[in-house]
């Protein structure tokens, strides 16, 4: 019988990859210690298959996933996605093991930080946000799962309501950073109480945020092919711009790179009131979860995010850049014909 269920749900931006590449490499250093980091539901590194399956509403693959679990005492189980899980979801996992303990790893990191990280991450998988309208989200508690921004406070409820206040185990994303803290040992130390091996799970930095550069080529390249264009052929059209500017430089990277360095930037620090807000929830519910750090946490930090909307390019560049985007959605969408 499974006695203790670890979820490892982020959120995102708060090392997961890492964390994941480290679980995934350790698969059977863990099984040695009575830990199972299951197969099932699980693509490369993380439990992404399971947890989108719970989004739509399909519970089918929790039989299976009980079933590997059989005879053993611990299950890991890590997938940012499951911090933005609807309560039915979290409920029909809870249930696969009624008779386990759960324990729930969530990191928190500042919002001044974490926001404009996430923001990138989205225009990096083909939204054509701006970071004003990454914030109009914020406010209106948009939660839309892969659409939807960090809100810690009701992800956390949210747990809370599944698996119990007792059951989250929260740490501190910014204080770890500063410390130069190893998120991989201190998890496996923490979590499972198995300091012997933690060593082994050493992380290395993975899926970093983008360059503000790349997100506001990226950005550039969305508002380009436009909402006709599908978010897979967005995709494949991104990979190949990225690599094009990383290895093969072009005509447009420079005069790009100093329209972006004129560009206004939006200053964010702790005295917005969407940040003023929501520090202010997580304060007053969730502060003794994190007794002597929850100051590190609300203390005073600042960013700044370019302003995207007003980004412009002279003419010759412009059509350039144009010209090199209109090449790359031939390259991978054989129909494409430039707007206008």
């Amino acid at each position: 019988m499974v006695a203790t269920v670890i979820l490892h749900v982020g959120p995102y931006k708060t090392g997961t990859t890492a964390l994941q590449k480290a679980f995934s490499a350790n698969v059977d250093l863990l099984a040695r210690h009575g830990i199972l980091y299951p197969r099932t539901g699980r693509t490369r590194d993380s439990h992404a298959i399971l947890a989108e399956a719970l989004f739509r509403g399909d519970p089918s693959g929790l039989a299976d996933l009980a079933r590997e679990s059989e005879g053993w005492r611990t299950v890991l189980i890590s997938c940012e996605h499951l911090s933005a899980l609807n309560q039915d979801g979290l409920t029909a996992l809870r249930g696969a093991f009624p008779q386990a303990a759960f324990r729930v790893a969530y990191a928190l990191r500042r919002l001044v930080r974490l926001w404009p990280s996430h923001w990138a991450e989205l225009v990096k998988h083909g939204q054509v946000l701006s970071f004003p309208g990454y914030l109009d989200r914020v406010a209106q508690r948009d939660d839309r799962p892969f659409f939807a921004p960090i809100l810690p406070a009701r992800q956390l409820d949210r747990l809370a309501d599944v698996f119990g206040v007792s059951a989250l185990h929260l740490s501190l994303y910014d204080q770890a950073q500063a410390e130069s803290l190893d998120l991989g040992p201190a998890f496996i130390d923490d979590l499972l109480g198995l300091g012997q091996i933690a060593p082994a799970f050493a992380t290395r930095r993975a899926n970093p945020s983008p360059s503000g550069l790349e997100t506001a080529l990226v950005y550039l390249l969305g508002r380009h092919a436009g909402p006709r264009t599908n978010h897979p052929t967005k995709r494949v059209a991104r990979a190949l711009l990225l690599d094009l500017l990383r290895h093969d430089p072009p005509p447009w990277r420079q005069p790009l790179q100093d329209a972006l360095a004129q560009t206004d930037r939006i200053a964010f620090d702790n005295t917005h009131p969407l940040v003023t807000l929501e520090q202010a929830a997580l304060a007053a519910r969730y502060a003794t979860q994190v007794p002597e750090g929850v100051k590190a946490y609300l203390q005073a930090d600042r960013t700044e995010v370019p302003d995207l909307e007003k980004l412009r390019l002279d003419p010759d560049p412009s059509r350039l850049l144009a010209r090199t985007f209109d090449s790359l959605m031939s390259a991978v969408q054989p129909d494409w014909t430039p707007p206008g």
